[in-house]
């Protein structure tokens, strides 16, 4: 099976492209001129150049595949219209462009995100069918790009993949957190009982696969987690297992303080023109009391099954940043 991968030279997409590779399948890389690509050239993955917010090239990189895994998108952007250019825009044009070819697309997987849901409120634990809030410009264009996606359900077979917090080797946004308690440090943003979940980026990618295997209705949607559901008095612990400290010194950073570097971030990005990640509607998620989803669905019907708990997949991912020199 030919598959072309979006955004395979970012975290997960490249895991996706990996697994793919090792199984037998032949990877199509959507690429910018400018992206690194040495990864895919290792795994003999072909190359096709396009703009996806353009809706440029996407015709010709769809010659001859048989499926589509878009995992391209943006997490941080000047505005709300940066975000949904690139998760809405372009997910729009794929699937444009998707209906246009004569070969027959077996299966088009959307990585969405659980920001695209929303946070759960107290107790409660989300599944799929619930309605959908999103509270970030980020999670509403993720989930504008899961409604075009869903209207061509009749055209081709669609599944929407809704991940929690993803984290693993190449990840650079959990890199920061242990990275700073490499150095003994833990600060809090959140109450040691607030609630999350968790998913190991291989274990994401496998989910991937697994939609491509097992069929299922065009239109599905799952959530992806490892299953677990954490606090961050938990959290604690695992991270400090995976860099092997006994104790960290745990602090608590008060919310003014972490509104005011919040606003100075956003003012950065006003004056300077170049994103940020730390932003109030970033903190305000990060904030959530029970940003919780469930993988039971996915399970049930996909029989997928990850395997890596947080503290399992943490102290891989501590090895492969210390073998690569980034902590």
């Amino acid at each position: 099976m030919r598959v072309l991968v979006t955004g395979a030279t970012g975290f997960l997409g490249s895991h996706v492209a990996e697994q793919l590779a090792a199984r037998g399948d032949r990877v199509r890389a959507l690429v910018r001129r400018s992206s690194k690509v040495d990864h895919l050239e290792k795994l003999g993955a072909e190359l096709a150049y396009a703009n996806l917010e353009k809706g440029e090239g996407l015709d010709s990189a769809l010659e001859g595949v048989d499926a589509i895994v878009h995992c391209a998108g943006v997490v941080k952007a000047l505005d709300e219209g940066g975000f949904h250019e690139v998760n809405e825009g372009g997910t729009k044009h794929l699937v444009e462009a998707a209906r246009r070819v004569t070969t027959p697309i077996k299966r088009f997987v959307y990585i969405s995100s659980h920001e695209a849901w929303g946070p759960a409120a107290p107790g409660v634990m989300p599944t799929e069918d619930m309605e959908a809030r999103p509270i970030t410009m980020y999670g509403r264009s993720k989930l504008a790009g899961e409604k075009h996606v869903l209207a061509a359900k009749a055209d081709f077979p669609v599944t929407v993949l809704r991940p929690t917090g993803i984290y693993g080797p190449r990840d650079t946004e959990i890199l920061q957190l242990f990275a700073i308690a490499n150095r003994g440090l833990m600060p809090l943003i959140n109450s040691r009982s607030s609630r999350f979940t968790m998913v190991y980026g291989p274990d994401c990618a496998s989910a991937v696969l697994a939609s491509f295997d097992v069929e299922h209705e065009s239109g599905s949607i799952y959530f992806v987690t490892d299953g677990n559901v954490y606090t961050w008095h938990e959290a604690i612990g695992i991270v400090e297992g995976a860099i092997g400290r006994r104790t960290l010194l745990r602090f608590e950073i008060p919310r003014f303080a972490v509104q005011a570097v919040a606003v100075l971030s956003e003012l950065s990005m006003k004056l300077t023109k170049k994103p940020q990640i730390v932003t109030r509607e970033k903190v305000g998620i990060l904030r959530a009391p029970n940003l919780v989803i469930s993988s039971e669905k996915i399970r049930r019907e996909l029989g997928w099954k990850p395997e890596m708990s947080f503290a399992e997949g943490s102290r891989k991912t501590v090895a492969w940043y210390r073998a690569e020199g980034w902590l």
